[in-house]
């Protein structure tokens, strides 16, 4: 009988234990969308910067290769969840966004690796306003923070 009621709490530890340990869906938006706005920020600040040289190249090298592997990983998760479809008002969806955010990124870093600040200074442009839509859409969400 004792070793049954310890199986029975056993049981239900672990499955309190799973429950604690998976998130939301929100929770989940949320976490990736930081992620993104946050390595996206990343690469607006030290793309800008070094378009104007105040850091050097090999430091915005390998941050913006690091903020366009993080970027990746968020954005890949995110595009996976039901919100990343739905339309907004001007028919682009949160996966447009995102993608164009990306691409914005891999642009920044290739030409940075080319050292063409010109081309540099144009896509932190194009990135700032897709940070910009990319926090209306979070905040219509609710998933902004």
């Amino acid at each position: 009988m004792l070793i049954r009621i310890l199986g029975i709490i056993a049981l239900a530890f672990t499955a309190l234990l799973v429950g604690c340990g998976s998130q939301s869906p929100m929770e989940k938006l949320r976490a990736e969308l930081q992620s993104v706005k946050s390595n996206a920020a990343t690469a607006h600040m030290v793309a800008d910067a070094w378009a104007h040289g105040n850091v050097p190249a090999a430091y915005a090298k390998n941050s913006l290769q690091s903020a366009e592997g993080e970027l990746k990983s968020a954005v890949e998760a995110l595009v996976e969840l039901p919100e990343a479809q739905k339309p907004e008002d001007d028919g682009t969806t949160l996966q447009d966004h995102l993608q164009r955010i990306e691409k914005s990124v891999e642009d920044i870093a290739a030409a940075a690796e080319k050292e063409d600040r010109a081309a540099v200074a144009g896509q932190v442009e194009k990135l700032s306003a897709e940070e910009e839509a990319l926090d209306r859409i979070a905040r219509r969400l609710g998933a902004d923070e």
